[in-house]
């Protein structure tokens, strides 16, 4: 109940706008992580470019948005973002299915058990998938925003892994630094950078994406 009003009193867009100060749980949990809060603003892209083109209609589009608000309307403070997260990705590959982006491994499986849990392992499975639909999404979107910051993330959370690979590390190091010189999204990259206190030059890899890849 507490969600559903914030939701969808703008139906244009049916996303959490964080321009102004958040007052619901959802509100602040999505605008208080820049992960969450560029997760739900690429879900609200695809939506809105699923319901522009047609392929689906205005009532699939605001049940994507009710099914996140019901699904994790009972979590605790120590579940809700880990449900969030998996709610909308499992409604932004919902998406890019009905937009005929075949980017997907059905592999990746959601958390269907009663409650969520914060533990790093359960984070890096989530982030991982959210990688590959951000890398997928941005050879159409030529938005890095995502893409940017699910490497960050999963790159902290390695990083805190008592059990941490380095060479896995090197490997996410390695693809922060290939987006920037990018001749489409470079800029947007290099800027999403800035603004985590990075640059390009902290590190150093030859460029994996090229013009040819969006």
């Amino acid at each position: 109940m507490f969600l559903l009003p914030i939701l969808f009193m703008n139906p244009a867009n049916a996303g959490v706008n964080c321009d102004g100060v958040p007052h619901t749980r959802l509100e602040i949990a999505i605008c208080g992580e820049p992960g969450l809060r560029a997760l739900d603003s690429e879900l609200s892209a695809a939506l809105n470019e699923a319901l522009e083109r047609g392929v689906i209609d205005r009532q699939s589009f605001l049940e994507q948005r009710n099914r996140i608000a019901r699904h994790c309307r009972r979590e605790d403070s120590t579940a809700f973002n880990a449900c969030l997260r998996d709610a909308e990705l499992n409604a932004l590959e919902w998406a890019v299915d009905a937009l005929g982006q075949s980017i997907v491994s059905r592999s990746a499986v959601s958390n269907s058990s009663d409650r969520y849990d914060a533990t790093l392992a359960t984070r890096t499975t989530q982030l991982q998938r959210q990688l590959q639909l951000a890398e997928g999404r941005l050879r159409y979107t030529s938005d890095p925003e995502l893409t940017v910051m699910t490497l960050l993330n999963l790159l902290n959370v390695t990083t805190e892994q008592q059990d941490r690979n380095p060479a896995l590390i090197v490997k996410l190091e390695q693809r922060l630094a290939s987006g920037c010189e990018h001749s489409v999204y470079g800029h947007d990259w290099r800027r999403l950078l800035r603004d985590n206190n990075l640059s390009c030059g902290d590190t150093q890899s030859p460029a994996l994406f090229s013009s040819a890849d969006i």
